[in-house]
């Protein structure tokens, strides 16, 4: 249905299979999705093929099909080797089984290999957080991502067997992150954005030194692509100048789908102004640069007229050692670098502020 309504824009740039995890599919289930997806769009030579896997379940049969099949990158799930957290979050998960799918990875020949990682989760110690940030660093990843928790049992199930009170918060849960920071950037990987290490080595590392580095719903990539179509439950999709998430509950998708619709759920339709906003959130998430001169060329916009009211509210924020000016631009400098997304808040028209609102505590 999406082939025949793209017509003839089917060209593939990047192509990701998100978690869950894709291999729970058996191998000849892999061979069939991916089979399906190459017979109808035209999966460029270069691109980025991804997919996200969990090591409780993924096995060398698959990562080496997967490879077979032109998968480069793969992205597993770690969140904390500690086994007291594990307990906590209700994931057992070993460090051998970790290593080994990275030794797996290397062997059938995979480009880059991506550990995410979680901090602030419950019983999370800063002794303990070491231990896993030194094992990491000796597993030597191509890419981190360090996400914040964020504890929301209304709205995810999963999380209603988690312990509040056992939860970091504040300068705990802040102090884990800049630990982190340290011994990764100490042990040789450069922060990337806002929550992503990368190795020197690393194409996310080469785009960041050239100002060409891009984010949309996978995370931080080199692939420019202008769209993005999101397949299966719960996907979201930047397409013809909207955004739209697909059903979440899989029986509502499935029916959807047989009765021949398209599964959206929701979405909505961006205005000029948040074309502008985005680009230039993103310009500070990813590069921690804005050029204005570039926005004025791509997007047909004076910095200084349009966002006069951000650009004055930014003062505070060179005050404090966060931003620099230069020749008109804006930089983001270390300090800044770290509480990136207060930067770019500041550019977000749909949050609500109330007079004497901090951000700072609301984004560790």
């Amino acid at each position: 249905m999406a082939a025949e309504a793209l017509k003839g824009r089917r060209t593939v740039k990047q192509l990701h299979w998100g978690g869950g995890t894709p291999t729970y599919l058996d191998i000849p289930q892999i061979r069939r999705l991916h089979g399906t997806i190459a017979r109808l769009f035209s999966i460029d030579p270069a691109a980025e093929v991804a997919l996200e896997v969990d090591p409780r379940v993924t096995t060398r049969g698959q990562i080496e099909t997967l490879r077979e099949l032109g998968f480069n990158r793969i992205s597993m799930g770690v969140q904390d080797f500690d086994p007291g957290v594990q307990v906590e979050i209700h994931r057992n998960q070993t460090e051998f089984e970790a290593r080994q799918l990275c030794a797996w990875s290397r062997e059938a020949g995979f480009d880059g290999i991506n550990i995410d990682l979680v901090y602030g989760l419950p019983g999370q110690k800063p002794e303990g957080w070491a231990r896993t940030i030194e094992s990491i660093l000796d597993v030597r990843p191509d890419r981190l991502a360090i996400y914040s928790y964020a504890h929301l049992p209304e709205k995810l199930r999963n999380q209603r067997r988690i312990d509040a009170t056992a939860l970091p918060t504040g300068p705990e849960k802040y102090e884990l992150f800049a630990m982190a920071r340290r011994m990764l950037v100490g042990g040789g990987y450069r922060a990337i954005g806002m929550d992503h290490f990368a190795l020197p080595t690393d194409e996310l590392s080469a785009a960041l030194d050239e100002r060409r580095l891009h984010r949309n719903f996978m995370g931080y990539t080199v692939v420019p692509a202008s769209e993005m179509l999101g397949i299966g439950t719960s996907a979201i999709g930047e397409i013809g100048g909207s955004y739209a998430q697909n059903e979440k509950k899989l029986s509502t998708y499935e029916e959807a789908i047989e009765a021949g619709r398209f599964a959206t759920h929701s979405g909505c339709v961006l205005t000029r102004d948040d074309v502008i906003r985005r680009w230039v959130i993103r310009q500070i998430m990813c590069n921690f640069y804005l050029d204005t001169a570039m926005l004025e060329r791509k997007l047909g916009v004076q910095y200084r007229d349009y966002f006069a009211t951000e650009d004055q509210a930014l003062h505070e924020f060179e005050e404090q050692g966060f931003v620099a000016r230069d020749n008109g631009n804006l930089q983001v400098l270390p300090l800044g670098q770290i509480f990136i997304r207060n930067v770019a808040m500041l550019f977000d028209a749909y949050i609500k502020r109330p007079a004497g609102f901090k951000l700072f505590s609301r984004t560790v």
